[in-house]
Formats: C-alpha cells, sequence, structure tokens
C-alpha cells in the first residue's frame, strides 16, 4: 500500500468519526433546545389537584430537585390553582419513610394543612407515580390535575 493511500484510509476514518460526532451533537442540540421550548409553555389552571412527582430524598428531606417540585405544588395551592395536592414516591433505600411521607412533612412545615395532601406510597418509578395518583384521584372522585416536575423531566413525564 503506498503513502497516498495510506493517507486517504486516514482521512476518510477521520472523516467518518467527526461526522458521527457531528450528528450526536446536532441531536443532543436539537433535543436540548426541545426541553427548554417546552419548559417555556405555562400550562397552570385551576384542577382538584396537583401531582407532584417524586425526585427521590436525602435522609429526611427532599433532594433539591424534589424540593423546587413540591415547592411548585405548593404555590399552586397557595395561589388557588388546585384545592389539594398528590405527593409521589415510594421508600428509597434505608428509609423508614417514603419520599412522599417526606415531603408532606416539609409541605406542612410550609403551610400546607395536613387535610390538603395527600399522599401516594407504592411507586418507584415516574409511570407508577401517575398510576397510583390517578388511582387516588379516581377513589376521592378528583376530576383533573395539574401535574409538577422539572423542565428536564416534564416532557417525558407527560
Amino acid at each position: 500500500m503506498n503513502y497516498e493511500c495510506k493517507i486517504q484510509k486516514k482521512n476518510a476514518i477521520l472523516f467518518f468519526f467527526i461526522s458521527i460526532c457531528l450528528a450526536i451533537l446536532i441531536f443532543l442540540l436539537a433535543n436540548a433546545i426541545q426541553i427548554l421550548e417546552y419548559a417555556k409553555i405555562d400550562e397552570k389552571q385551576e384542577a382538584d389537584t396537583a401531582i407532584v412527582l417524586g425526585a427521590g430524598v436525602w435522609k429526611d428531606m427532599p433532594s433539591p430537585v424534589f424540593r423546587e417540585r413540591i415547592r411548585h405544588g405548593i404555590w399552586l395551592y397557595q395561589n388557588g390553582y388546585v384545592d389539594t395536592l398528590i405527593l409521589t414516591g415510594g421508600y428509597s433505600s434505608g428509609n423508614s419513610e417514603s419520599d412522599a411521607q417526606i415531603a408532606k412533612n416539609y409541605s406542612i412545615r410550609q403551610g400546607v394543612p395536613a387535610t390538603d395532601i395527600l399522599i401516594e406510597e407504592d411507586s418507584s418509578i415516574t409511570q407508577e407515580n401517575l398510576y397510583y395518583a390517578k388511582r387516588i384521584m379516581e377513589e376521592l372522585h378528583l376530576k383533573n390535575a395539574l401535574i409538577v416536575s422539572d423542565p428536564l423531566h416534564m416532557k417525558r413525564a407527560i
């Protein structure tokens, strides 16, 4: 094989590698733009309840992501958009309280009456959060809900 063939082969491999990297970068950028655009949509309206999707806890406190979701649910409650909160999340490894119970404790400390907080403790993934929250809604004859999450998670959750 002569020198020119070796260079052409190396250039082809390099071109292929750069093309793959560029395609991945374009895909990630397009996905990020879609998430950001979706996050700008404001769909708040009056509803019977807000379903706050779980996001884990750190010992006896909501994780920072979960705390912000809970805070948004509390804001919806305090501003009259919803009458109740459904806080979701099962038992994290090593915890004696469910993620939902820890979220309830946090919400009560923020001024939400315990009577207006419902908890769903059986889930471990987003689909289960919604499934079990829907069952609670059906039992209590709640007709509609706002789903509360964060921008990175909301598009997937919906």
